[in-house]
C-alpha cells in the first residue's frame, strides 16, 4: 500500500492527477486480498470523473491534470 502511495507521488507531475489516480487506485487494489476487476474498474473510472470535475471547476491547481505531451 506504502508503493501506491510513493507512485502516485513520483507520477504526479510527469503524468498528471488523472493517470496518477489511475495507477494509485490500481496498485492498491492489488494489494488487497478481496481484489475484482470489475469493481476496480469502476472504482477507477468514478474518481478520475469526480477529480476532473472538481479540478477542472476553475480551482486554481498547480498540478496538471493531464500528461504534458496531451496538452501540446
Amino acid at each position: 500500500m506504502l508503493g501506491a502511495v510513493v507512485l502516485f507521488g513520483m507520477l504526479l507531475r510527469p503524468a498528471g492527477l488523472v493517470a496518477a489516480l489511475l495507477a494509485l487506485i490500481g496498485v492498491s487494489a492489488y494489494a488487497s486480498h478481496e481484489f475484482r476487476l470489475r469493481e476496480i474498474v469502476r472504482w477507477r473510472c468514478s474518481s478520475s470523473r469526480s477529480c476532473w470535475r472538481c479540478s477542472s471547476g476553475g480551482s486554481a491547481l498547480v498540478i496538471p491534470l493531464w500528461p504534458a505531451f496531451m496538452l501540446r
